[in-house]
């Protein structure tokens, strides 16, 4: 986000929870259940326009990748 957004009004950022889904897959030590906070949370800025199409389109696809990733033998389902 811009710092010029702030001043019309857009003050929200990334869920806390997409935060440190980031942080722990930087650290090796994600999950199934962290990944599953973090589309809650991705969901939630969503639902509550807190977020632009643009936004939201790169942490859906984010949060897509990453259930390919984890989650591989059920990949063919999605």
């Amino acid at each position: 986000m811009l710092f010029g957004n702030y001043y019309r009004g857009s003050f929200f950022g990334k869920s806390s929870a997409s935060v440190l889904y980031e942080l722990s897959v930087q650290l090796n030590k994600e999950t199934r259940d962290m990944l599953w906070w973090r589309v809650v949370g991705v969901t939630d800025r969503v639902i509550h326009h807190k977020t632009d199409d643009e936004e939201k389109n790169i942490e859906v696809e984010s949060c897509n990748k990453e259930v390919y990733r984890l989650v591989p033998d059920n990949s063919n389902n999605f």
